[in-house]
């Protein structure tokens, strides 16, 4: 089986004219691919460069609640795999009081990426805060909607594909 990004992921890479966005597939590679330090170690990039995206969700709201509205309830940040979360900052920029990890049945119901391979594109209409740190380096690497596919992208055609927001979303801002 040859991976391939996730059909929404190549959707969202349509709109631009090949040459924009590199496919990077973990088996391609002499090494084993265990974490985004692997990944940055076999591709000579600094770890931050590579990306993870997170799906979270408006806390205090049943499951079932947010799966009825998730356009209100679900939001996703993309941010250097390495970082942590600032929850209070992302819940605020959202319009909530609190925001928690969505669940894996969640993030499958909502988006249809696996756990391990979110990706930033093909988000539909769930918002997306992409951290400024990853606008300081001329590519990045996201999610490809399947694990061990990666997709190699310049941070401005990150934002304009998913019409994202801006803003230090880690603890170290």
């Amino acid at each position: 089986m040859t991976l391939a990004p996730h059909p929404k992921v190549v959707d969202a890479l349509s709109a631009f004219a090949d040459g924009n966005a590199i496919i990077r597939k973990h088996s391609t590679f002499d090494t084993d691919i265990c974490s985004a330090s692997d990944f940055a170690n076999a591709l000579g990039y600094a770890a931050e460069r590579i990306a993870k995206t997170v799906l979270v969700a408006e806390r205090g709201i049943a499951p079932v609640s947010r799966l009825r509205n998730p356009v209100r309830c679900f939001g996703a940040v993309c941010l250097p795999a390495p970082h942590k979360m600032n929850l209070k900052q992302v819940a605020g920029t959202f319009g909530w009081k609190a925001c928690e990890m969505a669940s894996s049945n969640e993030l499958k119901n909502v988006l249809d990426y696996p756990s391990g391979g979110v990706s930033p594109l093909g988000l539909g209409e769930i918002r997306l805060i992409v951290d400024e740190v990853l606008l300081s380096f001329p590519t990045i690497l996201v999610g490809g909607g399947e694990v061990g596919v990666e997709v190699e992208i310049l941070p401005a055609i990150l934002i304009a594909l998913s019409n994202a927001t801006v803003l230090g979303a880690n603890s170290n801002h």
